[in-house]
């Protein structure tokens, strides 16, 4: 009787393990495998993609309406007409900037490792201080991806914002970006059965 009563009660507490061990995965979503995960910085100068002879065709347009317009000033002298001002001279790189712009890209590749085709992923890319744990840098995106099961396919989020704001003082002098850990968080699947999954840990 004994035996049996020590039987029951390793069964019943063998059930509460496995209960507990289901609810604890729910946080997580078991149809995500992240294979791969990096950032980089893009660097852009607008005014090296311009045409280099962007300057000559300028200048010669300047010359020629120079021309038509001694022109029509001597046809206007001779009937004692004003005269006409001077075309306006073009304005050098009107709509561009010699200083160069940033961008950083996070990339992501994920695979659907479960049974319904996903339709959008909101997912973010952190940054933590690998002795102290804390976060110094979140960017947070959205992509509409169509991702059939058993597929796999990439996540792109851009910003002007670095990984990170925040140096520490142990790190000064030094890359930061080389000395961080870096982490992939997905917050919210939607599905094409019109379910949705959200990460309850924020």
């Amino acid at each position: 009787m004994k035996t049996v009563s020590l039987l029951f009660c390793a069964v019943l507490l063998g059930s509460v393990i496995v209960s507990a061990q289901t609810s604890s995965s729910d946080s997580v979503p078991s149809d995500i495998v992240v294979l791969q995960k990096n950032w980089r910085l893009h660097a852009r100068n607008s005014l090296l993609d311009a045409d280099p002879f962007s300057a000559n065709a300028e200048f010669n347009d300047a010359l020629r309406a120079q021309r038509e317009n001694d022109i029509r000033n001597a046809v206007r002298a001779r009937g004692s007409e004003s005269r006409e001002p001077p075309p306006p001279r073009p304005t050098k790189n009107p709509n561009g900037s010699a200083y160069p712009t940033a961008r950083y890209i996070y990339q992501v590749k994920i695979k659907n490792t479960g049974t319904k085709t996903i339709l959008a992923v909101d997912w973010g890319y952190t940054f933590t201080d690998p002795e102290t744990q804390q976060e110094l840098g979140r960017h947070r995106y959205s992509n509409k991806v169509k991702i059939r099961p058993g597929q796999n396919n990439g996540l792109v989020g851009r910003t002007a914002n670095p990984p990170t704001q925040v140096v520490s003082v142990k790190n000064a002098g030094k890359d930061v970006n080389k000395q961080l850990s870096e982490q992939v968080v997905i917050y919210r699947i939607q599905y094409d059965d019109g379910t949705i999954w959200k990460n309850p840990v924020k």
